[in-house]
């Protein structure tokens, strides 16, 4: 069995988040969805972040794998409501038990919200932390 990629857990979630209407609802689009180390050059609020931050190997000889994606949140609105409502509906938009392109199985072993967190005078983040068991479909 074939090793599942950091980058194709990322992308899987990437092209999950934006085909999802209740989601892209709260963005002013679907492009405000990006990975978490993207850098351009302009920044557009509301927005969400994805970052795969631990993708290890538990049984070599199946390909499972442990994985921890935390998706970023950020408003820049005067309160925490719209990044924790984001959140929220991020949480409730993934289908925690889910198949991606017939390619990737994902299996939540646990998930949790983060509420809002002021980063700086104008901007507000709160994170989804999602812990799968992954593994390449058969």
């Amino acid at each position: 069995m074939s090793v599942v990629t950091t980058n194709e857990i990322q992308e899987a979630l990437l092209q999950t988040l934006k085909s999802t209407a209740t989601v892209v609802a709260k963005l002013a689009s679907a492009s405000a969805i990006k990975e978490d180390q993207w850098h351009g050059t302009h920044f557009v609020y509301p927005c969400i972040r994805v970052n795969v931050s631990f993708h290890a190997i538990l049984v070599l000889h199946c390909s499972l794998y442990r994985t921890q994606i935390i998706i970023d949140c950020y408003s820049e609105k005067p309160s925490s409501y719209e990044a924790n409502d984001i959140a929220d509906t991020v949480l409730q938009a993934i289908d925690l038990d889910l198949v991606y392109n017939n390619t990737i199985k994902f299996n939540d072993i646990g998930s949790f919200i983060l509420p809002a967190q002021r980063i700086d005078e104008d901007t507000w983040l709160s994170k989804v932390n999602l812990t799968y068991l992954t593994q390449r479909v058969k």
